[in-house]
């Protein structure tokens, strides 16, 4: 992996980015081959491991790769080195696809290639289950805007903030089972601050 990654930079400085667990964690079924992308540390691998799945995680830093196998190294979940633009990992091998604020890391063409992507390494009737932050979310507008709803930090680092109606082209491939969004209050020092997620599930065909 490239060490001018700012993901890699970020891990290797930092260790463990994403404190605590993932919620909502999808129900899929006992014995199925799962593939997450942008793993990180593994705090939502450890879990789908520990429910009967063979889980695979995948992350573009290797330092995130190190902190995931120790986290989850009681449970069954392996992990490899790969881009979500161009995953290493054959056709239609996986039962489902778990993407939880991933993509919005990437820019618009990088988004229509992860989506091709995960429906192509999808086994036919395979799931593949979203969720990234809406334009709603407290963050968005920090930064400097790169593309519409994108948002580039000083650390390198960018952030695409969806809107629901996008899902339908960017995943015009898949059949949308369902879609939600979800928006909540975050104290900080006594003050409420909007945070939104857009969550969907689709199938592939």
């Amino acid at each position: 992996m490239d060490p001018k990654n700012p993901w890699e930079r970020a891990y290797k400085k930092q260790g463990s980015l994403w404190a605590g667990y993932s919620h909502k964690i999808p129900e899929i079924g006992i014995g199925s081959r799962v593939l997450e992308t942008g793993c990180g540390n593994g705090k939502t691998a450890v879990q789908l491991g520990s429910k009967g799945m063979l889980c695979h995680g995948m992350d573009i830093s290797l330092s995130a790769l190190g902190i995931a196998k120790e986290t989850c190294s009681r449970s069954d979940a392996d992990f490899y080195a790969g881009d979500i633009t161009k995953i290493p990992a054959k056709d239609g091998v996986y039962d489902a696809v778990i993407s939880f604020h991933t993509i919005s890391h990437l820019n618009k063409d990088e988004r229509v290639l992860a989506a091709s992507e995960i429906f192509r390494v999808l086994k036919e009737g395979g799931r593949f289950y979203f969720r990234d932050f809406g334009t709603g979310d407290m963050r968005f507008g920090k930064g400097t805007e790169t593309e519409k709803n994108t948002f580039l930090k000083g650390n390198g680092i960018f952030t695409h903030f969806f809107e629901e109606n996008e899902l339908t082209g960017l995943f015009r491939n898949f059949e949308l089972i369902d879609t939600e969004n979800i928006k909540w209050k975050m104290k900080i020092r006594g003050r409420g601050y909007d945070r939104e997620e857009i969550q969907a599930v689709l199938l592939k065909k």
